[in-house]
């Protein structure tokens, strides 16, 4: 009789453990739903910052990297991908990569890559120098908006590129580690 009790109490303890583990994993299962929802919500608000409105997310996914997650998002005007937890935006491009034909100077483009940064990328602005250099000839052409950081006056391989049509339209961006100068 103490045999069949002790197989008794073993089954029903190992039973309450698989239990236990179940719910643990919904848990964690939810909690990581929860937290690609959030990821997602807010690379919708950082494309349609970028793209303008209008912007619609088409299809996106989510890459465990270590404890962070890699968020991407394609859009009915282009892709745009980020970091959660950190809240951080690494790039985007447009659909439409193509110079307007407006006729704006690259001050103008310079201001809005400026309100653009200071929202979405307010460490690369503060203490950065920013360097504007137009590409392409016309009225097709575009504006890089670079930010570059520099510590004892050497440039550290952290910088941030916008992309500005001559109609003030953001058709890009890039922020990360760039190869040393």
């Amino acid at each position: 009789m103490p045999v069949l009790g002790c197989a008794l109490f073993a089954t029903l303890l190992h039973t309450r453990i698989d239990t236990v583990d179940i719910v643990a994993k919904d848990d964690a299962r939810q909690q990581r739903t929860d937290t690609a929802v959030q990821a997602n919500e807010w690379l919708g608000k950082a494309a349609t910052a970028t793209f303008g409105k209008g912007t619609e997310i088409t299809g996106s996914s989510v890459e465990e990297v270590g404890k962070r997650l890699k968020v991407t998002a394609e859009t009915n005007r282009g892709g745009i991908t980020g970091w959660w937890p950190e809240r951080r935006l690494e790039s985007a491009w447009s659909k439409n990569d193509r110079g307007a034909h407006g006729n704006s100077v690259p001050e103008a483009a310079a201001a809005v890559a400026e309100r653009f940064a200071r929202i979405w990328f307010p460490d690369e602005v503060v203490g950065g120098k920013r360097h504007v250099r137009t590409l392409g000839e016309g009225s097709g052409r575009v504006y890089l908006v670079t930010y570059s950081r520099y510590e004892d006056g050497v440039r550290i391989p952290v910088r941030l590129d916008i992309t500005v049509t001559t109609d003030r339209r953001i058709t890009g961006f890039h922020a990360g580690p760039w190869p040393s100068p």
